[in-house]
């Protein structure tokens, strides 16, 4: 049986307005390794910390990508706002 989890931690700022959690982010290959070779829980506890500022880009997406019906790959490109009068 294949299975996985995502590891969740306190949002930082970009991720605040849309949810009060984010998943944790191990953003590089050293840190990576650490997490799947480290023994001691720890040290392990320690990396999972929410992700500075500035690592993430958001943006408007179809609507479409919340029906389970459809999934290809343009549901994730970009959806321009609307304009808005004020």
């Amino acid at each position: 049986m294949k299975s996985f989890s995502i590891i969740t931690t306190s949002a930082n700022a970009d991720v605040n307005m849309v949810h009060n959690r984010m998943p944790v982010f191990l953003l590089d290959k050293e840190t990576q390794s650490r997490y799947l070779d480290e023994p001691d829980l720890g040290e392990v506890l320690g990396m999972l910390r929410t992700i500075p500022e500035g690592n993430l880009y958001m943006y408007r997406v179809s609507e479409t990508l919340n029906s389970p019906k459809f999934n290809v790959p343009s549901l994730h490109d970009l959806v321009e706002e609307p304009p808005t009068l004020f």
